[in-house]
């Protein structure tokens, strides 16, 4: 899955691309949409490993990081917009800052803030998993071309997904839907388990 990471929305603007898949996915005929405004289209070749980033800069002096598209993205400093990564079928990919009368993080501040991602697994759609960079890299206040700075603040949600009374022991199987730790599992220290009758 490739999701809209990190946006530069202040000064010389950047937006980076995460590939959160195992396998390099073809950017051919790709296209980034803002308020519905074609504002990229991938060239032919283009493609990003998996765990990689893809920059695009307005300018290539917008960062120290070598970009992989120049593009004129002239995102709105003050109202904000929705982007929109689309395949090359049209089909949305990833949606950030939808609906947002401004964005959801970042800064205007010292030359511009970032807006990062928290989470590659949770929708771009979602304030709540966008946070403003802590990060300096590429001479910005940001991280272009490198993991985010932001820290998943997210809480594990349970599911009971099975439970056997029918044959001695008893028991219940209990999932984690979004594993807040990325994959590291979550601390069950001080959950518990109760019937309420």
């Amino acid at each position: 899955q490739v999701v809209i990471n990190e946006i530069m929305w202040a000064e010389s603007q950047y937006l980076e691309l995460y590939n959160n898949s195992v396998a390099t996915v073809s950017l051919d005929g790709w296209s980034l949409y803002k308020d519905d405004v074609l504002v990229a289209s991938f060239p032919a070749g283009s493609s990003i490993a998996p765990d990689q980033f893809y920059l695009i800069e307005d300018f290539e002096s917008a960062t120290t990081i070598s970009s992989d598209l120049l593009a004129p993205l002239n995102l709105a400093v003050i109202t904000g917009n929705t982007l929109t990564l689309k395949d090359n079928a049209s089909v949305t990919v990833d949606v950030a800052n939808e609906g947002a009368l401004g964005w959801f993080a970042g800064s205007i501040d010292d030359n511009g803030i970032a807006m990062e991602r928290i989470s590659p697994h949770f929708s771009g759609a979602l304030l709540s998993n966008w946070a403003t960079s802590r990060g300096s890299m590429g001479a910005r206040n940001g991280t272009p071309g490198f993991a985010n700075s932001a820290i998943p603040t997210f809480s594990p949600v349970f599911l009971i997904s099975r439970i056997n009374f029918n044959n001695s022991p008893d028991w219940v199987e209990i999932r984690c839907l979004n594993d807040a730790n990325g994959g590291d599992g979550v601390e069950l220290t001080g959950y518990y388990l109760t019937d309420l009758d």
